[in-house]
């Protein structure tokens, strides 16, 4: 009568005894409270919900340094995390939080500058989860690994704040060179100009180019007119000519040392103009005439 009731003790007494064995193997740590707060900014961080993107080629592409990226593979399937092009894995740079059950190798692709490491992992079980860190020459990475019986990812790639920025500056540097390339030393800017303009005739005062901003035509003049007198300016409208307000603007030099003509302004789009000096025999002239 009694083995039953020394059974049913040792039955009850195992349990109890392994819990405790475990309380007093592993204690639970009091955190004061910056641990706490700084455990609240990592697990912000882990959480944060930074979708990753696609370039339409089958990679997950992550924003470096913007949250914890995750990588899920299979026990059947390889996963492929590729670093940035010249990228190298500092001298034990690779560790596994659970290299037991987690295979990483490493194998290079490319060529010359375009050389890429790339990290192939794959589980040996599903439902597993650890953490992989790799420091390069570069950056130190932090990803989650997780294993599941069948989904997973077969390329996990990265897009940095540094080359985000790169891109930017090369961008708005080609900006400012094309608008440089495409801009009058007086400020105007060429691909708002129409300078399909026509020059015929032969003569000192020959305009350099002729151009109108949609609102006023421009007449360049060579630097030797504003040594003597200037000619004067008719407008043609059908079979009349006719005196238009117009200004003649002297050459100077910019701070910056480039040299503006000097220039008419005529208060207005015109298609056809002359510039005449003197009269009768002596009198000399140029028609401008714009081609639209």
């Amino acid at each position: 009568m009694r083995y039953p009731l020394i059974i049913t003790a040792l039955l009850f007494y195992i349990p109890m005894a392994a819990a405790e064995s475990f309380d007093d193997d592993y204690p639970v740590p009091s955190l004061s409270l910056k641990e706490n707060s700084a455990l609240a900014l990592s697990d912000a961080w882990i959480e944060k919900s930074t979708q990753p993107i696609t370039d339409g080629t089958g990679r997950v592409t992550y924003y470096f340094g913007d949250s914890l990226p995750s990588v899920v593979c299979s026990p059947i399937k390889t996963c492929v995390v590729e670093l940035e092009d010249g990228e190298m894995i500092a001298q034990s740079g690779l560790q596994l939080g659970d290299s037991a059950r987690w295979k990483v190798s490493m194998a290079v692709s490319g060529m010359g500058a375009n050389k890429r490491t790339n990290l192939i992992i794959k589980p040996t079980d599903i439902n597993l989860e650890t953490t992989m860190t790799v420091a390069t020459d570069r950056r130190v990475y932090q990803i989650k690994l997780i294993s599941d019986a069948v989904k997973w990812m077969p390329f996990v790639a990265f897009t940095y704040p540094e080359q985000r920025q790169m891109e930017w500056e090369v961008y708005k540097a080609a900006m400012v060179h094309e608008i440089k390339q495409n801009t009058l030393s007086d400020g105007a800017y060429i691909p708002e100009l129409d300078f399909n303009y026509q020059v015929n005739g032969k003569a000192s005062f020959k305009p350099l180019r002729v151009y109108n901003d949609g609102v006023k035509t421009y007449v360049e003049m060579p630097s030797q007119v504003e040594q003597g007198s200037l000619p004067i300016i008719l407008v043609v409208n059908g079979s009349q000519k006719e005196l238009v307000n117009y200004r003649y603007q002297n050459s100077f030099a910019q701070d910056d040392g480039r040299k503006i003509n000097g220039r008419f302004i005529i208060d207005q789009v015109s298609k056809e103009l002359i510039l005449t000096m003197g009269v009768g025999s002596d009198q000399v002239s140029i028609l401008v005439k714009h081609k639209g």
